[in-house]
């Protein structure tokens, strides 16, 4: 619902409201609106870390029996990247 909308509506709802009532409206209103805000952030925030949490658990699928000791190292440092990525540095 457009914003001009939204107002007509609230406006209406509140013809008899004490000014208490307003205000405790127009705070809700302002809440509301900084959590839509945030939302899609948030939902990259958590697109972002599942695409990471996928790397680690496909990486930890790996059967490295047939590798090198150099290509081992290699993996362990990527699985410890990855690890601290989505454990945090605290792992």
């Amino acid at each position: 619902m457009d914003e001009r909308m939204e107002d007509l509506v609230v406006a209406e709802l509140l013809r008899g409201a004490t000014p208490e009532q307003r205000r405790q409206m127009e705070a809700q209103r302002d809440e509301c609106r900084a959590r839509q805000k945030e939302l899609p952030l948030q939902v990259a925030r958590d697109r972002a870390q599942m695409r990471s949490l996928k790397k680690y658990t496909d990486l930890i699928g790996v059967d490295v029996s047939g590798y090198t000791d150099a290509q081992k190292d290699q993996y362990e440092r990527q699985l410890e990247r990855l690890s601290r990525e989505v454990f945090g540095k605290d792992r």
